[in-house]
């Protein structure tokens, strides 16, 4: 009989049955990934051997070219600051940064919205505009493009894992617990102890900054 093991789609941790003594059928619902707190339900089963790799057709987003509104531009200032970062350009990311504070407040981030809206943004991002992205990507092999989408995909997957768990737990789910944010991918982590390193984009544990006072966004 072929050995199967679960693997954390966010973080990669792989848990083994056959190593751990508890097949993961047994696990309570309640488990968490020990290394990004991702629930039980998102773990994915796989077999010891190689699958073939199966050949998706995904159609290109078609989407009008139109121009950016200004929270677009906050964000994608935001992000190219982050990369400056990564490149040790601080100069330059003090100025995206600042470029994304000036747009930000020119269109306030809504402070309305639904858990259940939230999610289908979500999902439409998953099945959608991320595999359309990624085949461009693929047909470019463009490489730093395949890898932001990498991390992208982690962390929508997990924001939706988090949406589902806030809306069983509601606001006691953040009573008297810490969250962080990795600066660089946008990896959430919650709970006490932090990662010495993110388990998304494998950056020092330094860069995951703390939320405060409920400014979480």
């Amino acid at each position: 009989m072929m050995s199967k093991v679960y693997v954390c789609p966010i973080c990669g941790y792989t848990y083994d049955p056959d190593k751990e003594g508890i097949p993961f059928e047994e696990l309570p619902s309640s488990w968490v990934c020990p290394w990004c707190k991702a629930p039980k339900a998102l773990f994915e089963e796989r077999s010891l051997e190689p699958e073939p790799e199966e050949q998706h057709t995904v159609q290109p987003v078609k989407e009008e070219i139109r121009p950016l509104n200004y929270l677009e531009a906050a964000v994608l200032c935001s992000n190219l600051a982050r990369g400056c970062e990564k490149q040790y350009l601080f100069e330059e990311a003090d100025h995206f940064n600042a470029l994304a504070a000036h747009f930000e407040k020119l269109e306030p981030v809504p402070t309305e919205g639904t858990v259940t809206l939230m999610k289908e943004c979500l999902q439409e991002d998953l099945t959608h505009y991320q595999p359309a992205l990624r085949q461009e990507a693929q047909a470019a092999k463009d490489r730093g493009v395949l890898r932001a989408l990498t991390w992208q995909e982690k962390v929508t997957m997990l924001l939706e894992s988090l949406l589902v768990r806030y809306e069983t737990e509601g606001e006691t789910m953040l009573e008297g617990v810490p969250i962080y944010v990795c600066s660089i991918c946008g990896f959430i982590y919650v709970g006490d102890d932090v990662p010495e390193i993110c388990p998304v984009c494998k950056v020092p544990g330094w860069k995951l900054t703390k939320i405060e006072g409920g400014d979480f966004r």
